[in-house]
């Protein structure tokens, strides 16, 4: 099967299983701002969003090292992975207690502190789970990791519907998010262990070729999480747990859009990594970078800029307060970073896969100290303004990410981002401004007449602008049908 053949039947899957996940996000965030409210849902989100914090020093580049060798060469993946499940134990032995200490310290007490307490140890488990799905990943087999996450999605919003309907609360929505996490992890675990038996390994040489392979993920990776999360920390600090919820709220629906970098870097991105392991100087690495990106782009665009359109509509279905009225401004914000995100990820993707990670891990260290300065003057201003710091966290986001989108391009290779790769972006961006205009009309008539409009007008213009490059256009149609009739 041809490379591109095995990226759309797993892209296909890991697209089934979004649809799923995203249906379940829906229920579980509209019981979650239900019953816990915007203060409730915003003490939550910063639990959350102060434990993911922590758990990017349980990964340090670990995950992202195993996944590219492995994708390269699986013939070393059980020793490696041996070892980096023994590393990934002792971290979590150091990191959870500074989770405690550091949640004291910030002065979090009561119900708040046992949220970070509770949800740290799931985001410590949850980290050897996301192990075992970055192997499986290397090696193209993203149907168990989907497969977890779809199962965990299940647990997680049934148990804490259930439980918030019988009249629990934080800490109990706390246990549910452990229980997932553990589960989760259990399944990838069983299912990687049938295939690669693995044990604990304890070899000071392959401890050495771990950390000297992950230190530039790992520069990337910590300064990345802390570029994208650090706002909300500041949003406790500056404004207060309501504005955190209206901001919480609206990055949960900007987080479940963002399957389309999740797919990519769970189908494309090994398969890139391969490319550009075994390439001849045919160029074939380049090739399938530029049409990963344009295909991407293609997708980006209109889920970026719908988002904008249909904000108002799904706040308003999901919400039946008026006290998430401030969502709405936030998502329609992040909608425009959306679309940013997944080009950066599309062209970091190919830097890394290029052997340019620390190059590319510089670029993570400037956002991390551009992000809080903008946070630092935005989020007092529109809090004063406009009663929503949320908003100028989202602005402060939307520049960032494009400033690593501007530095991506300029450290791309000669080569992979040319001319026909800008002109089909713009092409793409210009089928977007059509979908915009042509849903104007039908605005206020509700929801479904807003996405029928805007898929029927982004389509149309797609085909009349040509936004994909013809040769793309015929891969991609002979792709399919081999990947059909394989399928059938």
């Amino acid at each position: 099967m041809s490379m591109t053949s095995k990226v759309l039947r797993n892209a296909a899957f890991q697209m089934m299983s979004q649809v799923v996940t995203t249906a379940l996000s829906w229920v579980l965030l509209l019981a979650l701002t239900g019953y816990l409210g915007d203060k409730g849902f915003g003490q939550l989100f910063f639990a959350l969003s102060f434990a993911f914090i922590a758990s990017v020093f349980l990964n340090l580049g670990i995950n992202t090292f195993l996944q590219k060798e492995v994708a390269r060469d699986s013939t070393e993946g059980q020793r490696l992975l041996a070892h980096a499940m023994s590393l990934k134990l002792g971290l979590a032995l150091i990191v959870y207690p500074l989770i405690m200490i550091v949640g004291r310290a910030m002065g979090v007490t009561g119900d708040p502190l046992a949220a970070i307490d509770i949800i740290g140890l799931g985001f410590v488990v949850g980290s050897f789970g996301q192990t075992f799905s970055t192997y499986l990943q290397g090696e193209q087999l993203g149907w168990a990791p989907a497969a977890g996450l779809i199962l965990e999605k299940l647990v997680v919003t049934v148990a804490c519907v259930a439980l918030l309907w019988g009249g629990h609360g934080l800490v109990a929505v706390a246990w549910v998010h452990l229980a997932g996490a553990l589960i989760s992890t259990l399944y990838t675990g069983l299912v990687l262990y049938r295939r690669v038996p693995f044990a604990l390994g304890f070899e000071l040489a392959q401890y050495r070729r771990i950390a000297k392979g992950a230190v530039p993920f790992m520069t990337f990776i910590v300064f990345g999480e802390i570029y994208v999360r650090v706002d909300v920390l500041m949003l406790g600090n500056m404004a207060g747990d309501d504005v955190v919820g209206w901001y919480g709220a609206a990055f949960r629906f900007y987080g479940t859009m963002l399957f389309i970098t999740n797919i990519f870097m769970t189908t494309v991105f090994p398969a890139i990594t391969r490319k550009f392991a075994n390439d001849h100087g045919d160029g074939e690495a380049g090739v399938a970078t530029r049409r990963s990106f344009n295909l991407m782009m293609l997708v980006a665009v209109p889920v970026g800029l719908g988002m904008m359109l249909v904000a108002e509509h799904l706040v308003a279905l999901t919400f039946k307060t008026d006290n998430f009225f401030h969502t709405i401004g936030n998502l329609q914000i992040l909608g425009l970073s959306m679309i940013l995100v997944c080009a950066t990820v599309g062209l970091g993707s190919a830097l890394i896969a290029n052997d340019k990670q620390g190059t590319w891990a510089k670029a993570s260290i400037g956002a991390a100290a551009l992000n809080p300065l903008l946070n630092w003057v935005f989020i007092p201003f529109f809090q004063n303004s406009m009663g929503n710091g949320g908003f100028g966290a989202a602005i402060a986001t939307v520049i960032t990410e494009a400033f690593m989108l501007i530095v991506a391009v300029r450290l791309m290779p000669a080569g992979i981002f040319n001319r026909s790769t800008s002109v089909s972006t713009l092409r793409a961006l210009c089928a977007g401004l059509v979908m915009l205009l042509a849903a104007q009309p039908v605005m206020q008539l509700g929801l479904i007449p807003i996405v029928l409009v805007s898929v029927a007008s982004y389509v149309a213009a797609v085909l009349v602008f040509r936004v994909l490059p013809q040769d793309d256009l015929h891969h991609i149609v002979h792709a399919v049908r081999n990947a059909a009739k394989r399928g059938a």
